[in-house]
């Protein structure tokens, strides 16, 4: 299990060089340590100005798979806003940092994080039982998707945020939604040559048959 979890850290912690090193010797322990070991490791660390999206992207993931998803809630909305903060400054900012030194250059989030941090949240929100804020996340990550969508190159494009949407918006009862959602989960995964998991194709039948799509039931 602590490889599943070091897997998906390395990739959380792909962002600013300045910090590199030790975010990678941290990852690497996981295989061999508790995640609460690693958060509080992590905790001791004082990250520069530039590494602090970074920070409470990492710290906020952790909280999260330990199980403390109020403080994850916390810590990921903080880093939420200054990802936010700092893609909406100027870009050449970053330009002319970068070619003084790449460790200079302040970490704004990689597609993938963007999206993904609004999936930890609502994981986080839906395990606390607010499943209107996890619907807000939902909604939010929907909106960078196609903010971040491009013709040949789907960064930040997930499909376990359709999927997860998919999840929220059935539990809400919003079964139109839902059947959008779980439709471009499946088209996301088909056109890229992934098998669809039964948990997926049962809630494709399921929400079909619940809004009377006779069509798509069948299909």
């Amino acid at each position: 299990m602590y490889k599943l979890y070091m897997a998906f850290f390395v990739i959380l912690l792909s962002g600013c060089a300045g910090n590199q090193y030790d975010n990678n010797r941290l990852a690497e322990s996981l295989q061999f340590q508790s995640p609460k070991i690693i958060l509080e490791q992590l905790k001791k660390n004082k990250p520069a100005s530039r590494d602090k999206a970074q920070y409470h992207l990492n710290v906020g993931y952790l909280q999260f798979i330990t199980g403390d998803f109020s403080n994850a809630i916390i810590t990921l909305s903080n880093a939420k806003q200054e990802m936010l903060a700092l893609n909406a400054t100027s870009i050449s900012e970053n330009i002319g940092a970068g070619a003084v030194s790449e460790t200079l250059r302040q970490y704004s989030g990689y597609p993938t994080d963007r999206v993904m941090v609004h999936n930890i949240l609502a994981l986080s929100y839906l395990f606390s039982g607010q499943i209107y804020d996890a619907r807000v996340e939902i909604l939010q990550s929907e909106v960078a998707m196609k903010a971040l969508a491009d013709d040949d190159i789907k960064n930040g494009q997930l499909a376990s945020a359709h999927l997860l949407g998919g999840i929220i918006y059935e539990l809400l009862g919003e079964y139109s939604n839902a059947l959008i959602s779980y439709k471009d989960a499946a088209d996301m995964m088909n056109k890229r040559n992934m098998s669809l998991p039964i948990g997926l194709k049962q809630a494709l039948v399921r929400v079909s048959y619940q809004l009377g799509a006779t069509e798509q039931y069948r299909q």
